[in-house]
């Protein structure tokens, strides 16, 4: 992550103050929060957008989950390759650590078919743009709280760690959503395998780990599940 990250979050048109921005956060971010920084984040009635001098970024995880909830088809569900790496199966829905939350996109998927989930994000612009943006979903079983897997201690059904990898000979550049988590992260997880042994102490039933379909897998385990553009390497305890 990038030492110098600072952010500033804007309602109404007008700059909020640091008392007023970590009462919406629920939690403190002084390091990182200045008025006066280029990335800022802007708070609309059903959206979130973060904004710097060059690009956009329209955060939507609300209409994201209705879309998802439409499409949700229980009939199909079992073939969906994320849904069999966290053992959705009959009625049954995981309790979900989301170890590494990004933009959600997982886990609102997750949470579309019924799973309760406990999300990670150790990020702040990304967790405070998230946890402004989620407000409306407070109703459903998703939480996000601002850290990592080291300072973390409770065990879930399911642990899922989807660390950000540096693609590479890439022929175009990746979706919008990938630029600003790489601008905002950094390109790649140094720590991806220390993190992946830390992980298994919170999985009671699995750990399932995200790879693209070349990329070395962590460690040994017990199950493979192949997408079109990635994988899942699962381990069973």
């Amino acid at each position: 992550m990038p030492c110098n990250l600072r952010f500033a979050i804007k309602h109404n048109n007008q700059f909020l103050n640091p008392v007023e921005a970590f009462e919406l956060l629920e939690c403190r971010l002084d390091s990182f929060y200045d008025r006066e920084s280029k990335i800022v984040i802007e708070l609309y009635d059903d959206f979130v957008e973060i904004f710097n001098e060059d690009q956009s970024l329209k955060v939507d995880p609300v209409n994201k989950y209705q879309t998802l909830k439409r499409q949700f088809d229980k009939s199909s569900l079992y073939k969906d390759p994320l849904a069999r790496a966290i053992g959705c199966k009959g009625s049954y829905r995981p309790d979900v650590l989301d170890s590494t939350f990004g933009w959600g996109d997982d886990s609102l998927r997750m949470l579309a078919w019924g799973c309760r989930i406990k999300a990670l994000e150790r990020n702040p612009v990304i967790f405070s743009a998230m946890k402004l943006a989620l407000k409306k979903l407070s109703n459903l079983p998703l939480s996000l709280e601002w850290t990592d897997s080291k300072s973390y201690e409770r065990v879930h059904d399911v642990v899922y760690f989807d660390p950000m990898f540096e693609e590479k000979d890439l022929k175009s550049l990746p979706k919008k959503e990938m630029q600003w988590l790489r601008l905002l992260a950094g390109k790649g997880d140094s720590g991806a395998v220390d993190n992946f042994n830390r992980l298994k102490a919170f999985a009671s039933k699995r750990l399932v780990v995200k790879r693209s379909l070349k990329a070395e897998s962590f460690g040994k385990f017990e199950m493979q599940i192949k997408g079109k553009r990635s994988r899942f390497d699962v381990n069973l305890f």
